[in-house]
């Protein structure tokens, strides 16, 4: 059996303009909501103990900074005073 879609074109087009309108809207929203917060104190003091730990654990971030912060950023081949005038 066949299906003749001649006199359904106009609502063929208008079904699929529809859900494909309806799938970008509705589809990959993604909404997140905290519902858990754990914390923990780590206390800072002067032992040696507490400063071992401490080091042990700021060093992942401190090499991450240290990769960013070793790059050159940008380089100017002329030399920028304040005293020329005006600010440059």
């Amino acid at each position: 059996m066949m299906l003749k879609f001649k006199n359904y074109n106009y609502f063929l087009k208008l079904f699929v303009l529809s859900v494909t309108i309806w799938s970008f809207t509705h589809c990959g929203k993604t909404t997140y909501k905290v519902t858990e917060v754990e914390t923990n104190r780590i206390g800072v003091t002067r032992d040696a103990g507490d400063d071992e730990t401490l080091s042990k654990f700021i060093l992942p971030y401190k090499q991450h900074i240290d990769r960013d912060l070793d790059s050159i950023l940008c380089y100017n081949p002329e030399t920028l005073e304040k005293s020329k005038g005006t600010w440059q």
